[in-house]
Order: C-alpha cells, then sequence, then structure tokens
C-alpha cells in the first residue's frame, strides 16, 4: 500500500511538473507573439511615417515648382506691361492667380484631410473674415485686403494691442496671421491688411499642429488664427 501511495504521488508530480512546463511554454509563446505584435505595429508605424514624409517632400516639390513658374510669370508680366502689351500681361497675371489658387487649395484639402483642430480660450471671438468686415474688436478698423481664398474663413477675432489666451488642440493645419514672422511657420504670398493710418499688412503663415498649442501674441495686431468653417 505504501508503494502504491509513492508510485501515484510520483506520477501525480510527474503530471503536475508536465503540466507546469506546458504552462511555462504558453507564457513563453504568448511573450513573443506580444513582441512580435509590438515589432509589427512599430514597423507599421515607421512605414507610415516614411510614406507621409515622402509625400510631403513630393507636394513641396511640386509647390517650389510653381512658385518658380509664379516667379518667372511675374518678371515676363513687368516686361510686357513695360512695352504696353496689357493684353499678354493680363493674360500671364490671371495664370499667376491660378497657380496661387491650387498652392492654396492644395494646403487647404491637406489640412481637412486630418484630424478637427479646436481652439479654445478667451479674449477672442470667433468672427467670418471678409473685406469691409471689422478686424478688431476695441477699434473701428476694418479689413481693407482680404485674399479671395480666404474670404468667408473664420478667424479669431481680438483686441488689439490685448492679451487674449488662444490654444489649439488637434493634429493638423491652420493659418494664422502675424504682422512680424514666425518661428517653424511656412509663410505664404498672401496677408491681410487693415484701415489704420499704414494700412498694416499681416503675413499669413502656416502651422502645423500636434497636440496642444498655445498662439503666442506679438505686437499690437496680435497672432490671429484662421479656419474653414
Amino acid at each position: 500500500m505504501r508503494y502504491f501511495i509513492i508510485l501515484v504521488l510520483s506520477v501525480s508530480c510527474t503530471m503536475v511538473c508536465a503540466g507546469e512546463g506546458a504552462l511555462e511554454d504558453v507564457i513563453n509563446q504568448n511573450i513573443q507573439l506580444k513582441r512580435k505584435i509590438r515589432s509589427i505595429a512599430h514597423d507599421k508605424e515607421e512605414a507610415d511615417r516614411e510614406l507621409e514624409e515622402a509625400k510631403q517632400k513630393h507636394f513641396e516639390k511640386i509647390d517650389k515648382l510653381k512658385q518658380e513658374t509664379i516667379e518667372a510669370y511675374q518678371d515676363t508680366m513687368k516686361i510686357y506691361t513695360k512695352k504696353g502689351d496689357i493684353r499678354t500681361a493680363s493674360v500671364l497675371l490671371k495664370e499667376i492667380d491660378r497657380l496661387k489658387k491650387e498652392m492654396f487649395t492644395t494646403q487647404l484639402n491637406d489640412a481637412l484631410d486630418r484630424s478637427p483642430i479646436q481652439v479654445t480660450g478667451n479674449g477672442f471671438a470667433f468672427t467670418t473674415l471678409t473685406k469691409n468686415g471689422k478686424a478688431y474688436r476695441n477699434r473701428n478698423y476694418v479689413w481693407l485686403h482680404v485674399p479671395e481664398e480666404l474670404s468667408g474663413m473664420k478667424y479669431t477675432m481680438i483686441d488689439g494691442g490685448g492679451k487674449p489666451s488662444i490654444v489649439v488642440s488637434g493634429k493638423g493645419t491652420i493659418y494664422v496671421a502675424s504682422s512680424i514672422p514666425i518661428p517653424k511657420c511656412t509663410k505664404t504670398n498672401m496677408y491681410i491688411s487693415y484701415s489704420d493710418k499704414t494700412k498694416t499688412k499681416l503675413a499669413i503663415y502656416i502651422m502645423d499642429i500636434s497636440g496642444k498649442t498655445t498662439i503666442q501674441q506679438n505686437e499690437w495686431q496680435g497672432t490671429l488664427v484662421i479656419m474653414p468653417q
């Protein structure tokens, strides 16, 4: 009887040990599987990032070629204007406008394809940007020049000389207007101007947003956020 019990215990121990070994194998397999999944996810992120960078470089090359074409047309238009050939100069001007609109549309579509952007804070009101529309909350200045591409969009109307808090959250692209250069932003050929004595101009910049960004306010004019409705 004693030997039988010892035999049973021995067999049971062997089965338990075998079971523990099998369990350990399963755990190790799960660990390896998780590592593979993480590796695949990492590779996909890298591939997506590389694809996005390649697309961005492609569009940048196209925009550069268009910009060079615009500059060449502008030089040629000046020559024809001096010669008095207004008709040819007008044709070139229309072509310049067409190329500018194409460049802006590409940038805008890229912005709309990304995640929604949210603007929060205080000291401003979202208002429609239009020619002859009021420019600042605490002045009677109006917008004298608003590019057709921007007309009808919403912008952050502030008090001139004020200290608004404007925070942009999300991932995508916005347009900002400023009277001084904005670091790490791409300057466009567009501008807006308002009816003070010097008809001050604010250049239009493209700003990439990833996460939460506080819009730094500069000069009396401030930095205005411009977005599609």
